[in-house]
């Protein structure tokens, strides 16, 4: 995506620009999601999915232009093409965070950590990571097919309409529900209530990129302290996975002492990850709402 959109065009040309860049990521993507090597299909499928994300967030603009119907039925579709391929992305992902947890662990104990995780689940996870090409194929395929008929209807959306108010108020919206969610208590929530502080850093980074160019330095930092919040918030998630999975009750005898050794590995990482994650975002969204509102205003006033 344009890195932010042009202040030197108007905002419905601007917009236009920056979903028409989207679509052509994403459609590449997806032709890489089919190539024959691995890293090209574990690539293409991630990459393709964060320029799902990204054109959710640009489309959040259109609220208020667009009609909620037709804009609530496109983000359905978008978010549809892209959990399509997730269960692919989410195997690769559980694979690389059971390596990566296992590092912790003193050498001689990898290879039966390993060995535990297959047994608690993980052999799952690995099938699921390599499926068919065919299968890959078909998935991809149906993605592809709903993205051009996404794109098409977008494409005939009339964003004349568009001013710099829906902007800053698109953006002060994911703004105020991230910081609601990183100000509030963490203690004791469940995975689902801390994966939806993740989206939350997600949509709100999506939409700061789009407008540093408005209000350049305070928004990129903040953009990045919310990226790498998400991406700490889905380490701890993928260790609590972990967590689950290793409390097998049937797990053979001479891999229990390794697995509890791994639990314990994987808790202390899940609890720091989620104490640096909350640290990271509340940094970033350490302005109040209506401050920000009231600079983007003063930023985008030459706009209209």
């Amino acid at each position: 995506m344009a890195a932010s959109l042009d202040a030197r065009r108007p905002l419905p040309a601007s917009l236009r620009a920056v979903l028409e860049r989207e679509f052509e990521t994403a459609a590449r993507r997806l032709t890489q999601a089919e190539g024959w090597r691995p890293e090209d299909r574990v690539e293409g499928v991630h990459e393709f999915r964060r320029s799902v994300k990204r054109l959710r967030a640009a489309l959040a603009l259109t609220v208020g232009v667009v009609g909620e119907r037709e804009w609530r039925s496109i983000d359905k579709a978008l978010s549809a093409a892209a959990r399509r391929l997730g269960a692919l992305r989410d195997a690769h992902a559980r694979r690389a965070a059971a390596q990566r947890l296992v590092r912790l662990l003193p050498r001689s104990m990898r290879a039966l950590a390993m060995d535990a995780w297959r047994a608690s689940g993980g052999a799952v996870t690995e099938a699921a990571a390599e499926p068919k090409d065919e299968a890959v194929h078909r998935l991809v395929h149906a993605s592809a097919g709903e993205m051009r008929s996404i794109r098409d209807r977008v494409t005939r959306w009339d964003l004349q309409a568009l001013h710099a108010g829906h902007v800053v108020e698109a953006v002060t919206t994911a703004w105020g529900r991230a910081r609601d969610r990183f100000r509030a208590s963490w203690q004791d929530r469940e995975n689902e209530w801390l994966h939806g502080a993740r989206k939350r850093a997600q949509r709100c980074a999506s939409l700061l990129l789009l407008v540093q160019g408005w209000d350049g330095k305070l928004l990129r930092a903040s953009e990045r302290r919310l990226r790498a919040a998400a991406g700490l918030l889905g380490e701890a998630r993928d260790a609590e996975l972990m967590l689950e999975r290793l409390g097998d009750p049937d797990l053979d005898q001479r891999l229990r002492p390794v697995a509890r050794r791994l639990r314990a590995v994987s808790a202390r990482h899940a609890a720091k990850c989620l104490r640096s994650a909350r640290r990271e975002g509340m940094s970033a969204l350490a302005e109040g709402r209506k401050s920000l509102r009231t600079r983007l205003r003063s930023g985008l006033k030459s706009r209209g």
